[in-house]
């Protein structure tokens, strides 16, 4: 299926900063392709997606559309110009000042030399236009519309269905992701907090929470629903509930409690049985061509 990317698409979805994000390495994922006015861009140190947020080296990025970038090796501080716009951080250091004023940023990080930044500070501290297409897990900036992917030679991350003995392992509690309905496209963010039998899991802001009950026909439900989870370069089949249960680690959502997200052959915690109308959705999930 070609994949093209209009210029209405200007935030990026599911982009949750980390203020550190190699602190926890499952969750960090180097596929991640980046395209820069339609040309496909190489790095030495790769973009890289950390809990749902694109890291991006911001020298080159900012050359790129014309923007001068300082280092001061003393301080670690970085400064970028362009026009009447200057920019500077300090790499380890949450927060950014723009013209003056003091913005929230996630703390840039240096790798190898290189300073890697969130995209979306990229994007909204230069005024760049930027859009996300999950197909091909690649952020496009500058000029983005009308970009035929397929043209470009990147690879498509391949939807999969995972039995539990393997998915329970690739998406490991303390993994965040992005939920997509099956049904009706809509988004929202987890995290899985517990689980041995099925990935316990709790929605990450009260406004996912929000999202899961109007899914849901205004409340919470145990009725199934089949879904795509997508978080590093995995994108998995799965099956979920809405209604929130037993204990949480995440305090400040609105959402008293987890819900448990299903993969193949996974099962109840209170009996050791496969649900099977969990597992119906699962193979809905597969088959949705998503």
């Amino acid at each position: 299926m070609k994949s093209f990317l209009a210029t209405t698409l200007l935030i990026m979805p599911a982009m949750h900063t980390l203020e550190t994000p190699t602190a926890q390495a499952h969750s960090v994922s180097h596929h991640v392709n980046i395209v820069i006015n339609g040309k496909v861009k190489q790095f030495e140190n790769s973009p890289f997606i950390s809990n749902g947020t694109t890291y991006v080296p911001i020298r080159y990025v900012s050359e790129t559309v014309g923007a001068k970038v300082k280092w001061d090796q003393k301080t670690k501080g970085v400064t970028i110009t362009k026009e009447d716009m200057n920019i500077s951080f300090v790499a380890g250091q949450r927060g950014a000042t723009i013209n003056g004023q003091k913005v929230d940023m996630p703390s840039a990080q240096l790798i190898k030399g290189t300073t890697m930044v969130p995209l979306r500070f990229v994007s909204e501290a230069l005024g760049l236009e930027v859009a996300w297409d999950a197909q091909y897990k690649t952020a496009l900036i500058g000029d983005t519309n009308l970009v035929e992917l397929e043209t470009l030679g990147l690879d498509e991350v391949k939807l999969e269905v995972l039995d539990w003995s393997v998915a329970n392992n690739a998406f490991p509690i303390g993994t965040e992701a992005t939920v997509t309905d099956v049904e009706t496209g809509r988004t929202f963010k987890v995290k899985r907090t517990y689980g041995a039998n099925h990935a316990d899991s709790e929605p990450l802001t009260a406004s996912d929470a929000q999202v899961m009950k109007e899914l849901w026909g205004g409340s919470y439900s145990w009725t199934p629903r089949a879904i795509i989870l997508e978080f590093g370069d995995k994108k998995l089949a799965a099956a979920m509930h809405s209604f929130p249960h037993s204990v949480q680690k995440i305090t400040n959502n609105g959402y008293n409690g987890h819900f448990c997200i299903h993969f193949q052959n996974s099962t109840r915690h209170k009996d050791g049985r496969i649900q099977q109308s969990m597992q119906q959705k699962v193979q809905e999930a597969a088959n949705s061509g998503m």
